[in-house]
């Protein structure tokens, strides 16, 4: 070997010592053959022992002419480039001219190599490897052009796409340990500045995912999200649960505390910049909900509202005491804030929609609703009371003197009447129910602040101030006696006392219940009343005239009079064969319970009635649909299967009777038999339709007037709309006129129409239908049941 020769393999390592080596190796066939058939230890031993013969004889010769040595074979850049673009050129002619067996041969040769080298290198070689992996990647970066940049990601998705496809669960969950694994070493050692770049750089590309991403694409990440976080959250133990709402609020904090670090560092202009900012970012985000909100269905609306319901409701179940008491102070410290920035018209245009919902949610609540609430806000109100100072105090009823004053001002004679008779009427509740400290209580501070307000008055307020008590003195003398005038001292004790009746006491045996004889008759519709009664609440003077019901079928009116042993039986269980005929499903919001000294249902929440198809879309016939079944025995069997404890006798003749007067039946068999086209459509008006309508838009039958075939959409919101087959079922709203007949059909066999919206008064004089005025629900059952 040359002299040239020996100094590059002495400074070459392994992979190019074998290079120098090859062509001496290409010239001894015998050698190479040799070579090939060499196992790869007998090969390692080999070139260790060359490695050990060149470093003893390298550690031999002088240093100075080593030094010439090298610096004689030492290559020039132009020849290093040079020689590697060859063997670059070179290795790229040989990888494309092998073969797929050839080439996975090379790498698994290649793997094998490297996790060789992996398992034998230290440490700080490790480092030193990493290193300067890191520096060449990041120059190869630095290098290359946006096209190549993307054609790289491009390549490093399709192959992360391909392993992933092609990975077991195992090797998943594997990969997946490692990236959780890394990320948490590389969160651990960056510092706040790394850390605020990196979030911002994942902020910057969602913000472009999500702009660049179709509604169906985000729609699918939304749902994708939703179901993960479900899963996650149905998996986790109790212990997990605690852990990930400990690390939310700790997150949170952090935020919350980076926020006050930033604003504290900046000045007021760069606040003022970001506060406009924020602005900006939050009315855009206000638009995309809005937009986003105005786009949703009702369904979608509910499912929003009650996910961010049970999303609240498990926070504050989560938070301490503390936590949840820094939660109000903060809200009610913002509120005040936005509060006393805003001007006069944007203030009474934040009370308007407040005061509307309000208005709403009240009078839809129910008694025992509104009863909770008010108990919830006078406990809040309590307990700020009693941790306000004096100072707060005196604030908080100056606020409310001058807003009552305002009030006062502006409210006419009639609303004044109303406050003063509520406030009248909560005093005596509320006087009704303290105790006797309480009563004492309330009459010392009452003396206190008179005293104290009488020392304050002048001549003038004195002199106002006895005349009003005066005039008050003579009013309620008057009016006790018209009281004591109408009634004895014995019936006042006992007015109202019928109210809270109780079957237990015996009201016969008090000499002060004079209840009398149902002797007295209104004179427009006949109606008995007790003396005592007010003559308008039958008729309302003779304006409520409605059409008289029909007589009961003498077999229903035999099993309600009768005290036979199947009247007595349909008595103990006329509910059960009502349910058994019932066209309508019965069902409300809360869960009925039955409680008290009568059999009564009461019902929190809302009380609502449904219908179905005419024929089950799919399984057995159920309510109406029971009525189209082939044959009358097989009505009556499968009512007796719906209903337990009935007897088929008589569902049988209640059967029959139903068929033969009720006019909902006739209508919907006749429907039924009519309806060829899918267009088509049932009908029932929730006001009688006007004669006259267009006969080629409505085909009624012939034998009734509750129910009409139309075709095409033209119907009212309150209209009952029914399909041959249908899966859904529908809401009867409670001004139906059929509401009753349909779900009551023992009651109304006849199918006699019930309460609408639009039933006219009539003249007390003539009979005829009022211009004005309408009969309202109270009136119409008042007349019924009278």
């Amino acid at each position: 070997m040359s002299r040239k020769r020996h100094c590059t393999a002495l400074n070459s390592p392994t992979s190019e010592l074998e290079a120098v080596c090859a062509p001496k190796q290409a010239s001894n066939p015998t050698a190479a053959l040799q070579q090939r058939s060499e196992s790869a230890e007998e090969r390692e031993q080999c070139l260790t022992a060359m490695r050990e013969k060149r470093a003893s004889k390298q550690a031999a010769e002088p240093a100075a002419e080593r030094e010439q040595c090298l610096a004689a074979t030492r290559e020039k850049p132009e020849e290093r480039e040079r020689r590697l673009a060859a063997r670059r050129e070179k290795h790229a002619i040989k990888q494309a001219t092998e073969s797929a067996e050839e080439r996975e041969q090379r790498l698994a040769a290649m793997r094998e190599r490297a996790a060789l080298h992996l398992e034998a290198e230290s440490a700080e070689e490790r480092e030193q490897r990493l290193v300067a992996m890191r520096e060449r990647a990041a120059l190869h970066l630095e290098a290359e052009s946006a096209e190549e940049r993307e054609q790289r990601l491009a390549a490093m998705r399709e192959t992360a796409k391909c392993q992933q496809a092609t990975e077991s669960a195992e090797e998943r969950e594997q990969r997946l340990a490692a990236m959780r694994e890394r990320d948490a070493c590389q969160r651990e050692a960056e510092s706040s500045e790394e850390r605020h770049i990196r979030l911002a750089s994942i902020r910057e590309r969602y913000a472009c995912q999500r702009d660049a991403e179709s509604a169906e694409e985000r729609h699918i990440r939304l749902a994708s999200m939703r179901e993960r976080d479900a899963c996650r959250r149905d998996a986790e133990s109790a212990e997990e649960r605690q852990a990930r709402l400990a690390a939310k609020r700790q997150q949170r904090a952090r935020a919350t505390a980076m926020r006050g670090q930033e604003l504290t560092a900046t000045n007021r202009g760069q606040i003022h910049w970001q506060a406009e900012e924020r602005e900006i970012c939050l009315a855009a985000r206000r638009e995309k909900h809005a937009i986003k909100q105005a786009a949703e269905s009702a369904e979608q609306r509910e499912r929003r509202l009650a996910a961010r319901r049970e999303k609240r409701a498990s926070k504050a179940a989560a938070e301490s005491a503390e936590e949840r008491e820094g939660r109000l102070a903060a809200r009610r410290e913002k509120c005040a804030s936005k509060a006393a920035a805003e001007s006069a018209e944007e203030r009474e245009g934040r009370l308007a929609p407040m005061r509307e919902k309000r208005a709403i949610k009240q009078a839809a609540e129910s008694a025992e609703e509104r009863e909770q609430c008010l108990a919830a806000m006078r406990e809040t109100a309590a307990c700020q009371r009693e941790a306000e100072s004096a100072e707060e105090r005196e604030q908080r009823l100056a606020a409310m003197r001058v807003r009552a004053a305002c009030q006062q001002e502006t409210e006419s004679a009639e609303k004044r009447e109303q406050r003063l008779a509520a406030m009248r009427e909560t005093a005596a509740c509320q006087q009704e129910t303290e105790s006797a400290n309480e009563r004492e209580q309330r009459l010392a501070s009452m003396r206190e602040r008179d005293a104290c307000r009488r020392d304050a008055e002048s001549a003038e307020e004195r002199q106002a101030r006895l005349a009003a008590k005066r005039q008050q003195r003579a009013r309620a003398t008057a009016m006790r006696e018209q009281e004591l005038t109408a009634t004895n001292r014995g019936q006042i004790h006992w007015q109202g006392s019928g109210f809270d009746y109780n079957p237990h006491h015996l009201y016969s045996s008090n000499k002060h219940v004079v209840i009398g004889r149902m002797d007295k008759v209104c004179s427009h519709c006949n109606a008995k009343k007790w003396a005592g009664e007010a003559p308008g609440m039958c008729c309302s003077g003779g304006k409520v005239k409605l059409d008289k019901l029909h007589d009961l079928p003498p077999f229903l009116k035999s099993l309600l009079c009768d005290h036979t042993d199947d009247s007595l039986h349909f008595q103990k269980n006329v509910w059960k064969y009502n349910n058994a005929f019932m066209m309508t499903s019965f069902g409300a919001t809360a869960n009925l319970t039955d409680m008290g000294f009568f059999t009564t249902f009461k019902v929190q929440g809302q009380v609502y009635h449904r219908i179905g198809s005419l024929m089950p879309a799919s399984g057995e016939p159920v309510y109406s649909q029971v009525y189209f079944m082939n044959n009358a025995e097989e009505q009556m069997q499968r009512r007796c299967q719906l209903n337990s404890g009935v007897q088929p006798a008589i569902i049988q003749q209640l059967q029959e009777i139903l068929h033969s007067v009720n006019p909902y039946v006739h209508s919907f068999k006749y429907a039924l038999e009519h309806i060829d086209v899918p267009d088509h459509k049932v009908v029932i008006d929730a006001d009688k339709r006007p004669a006259g309508e267009h006969e080629r838009r409505f085909n009624a039958p012939a034998s009734c007037e509750v129910a009409i075939i139309m075709v095409g959409e033209d119907h009212g919101k309150r209209d009952i709309i029914l399909k041959k087959k249908d899966a859904g079922h529908m809401r009867i709203t409670e001004t139906h006129r059929s509401y009753d007949a349909l779900q009551y059909p023992l009651m109304f066999p006849h199918g006699e129409n019930g309460y609408c919206i639009n039933l006219p008064q009539v003249s007390p004089a003539t009979g005829a239908p009022a211009r004005t005025g309408k009969v309202s629900c109270k009136d119409f059952y008042a007349y019924r049941l009278m």
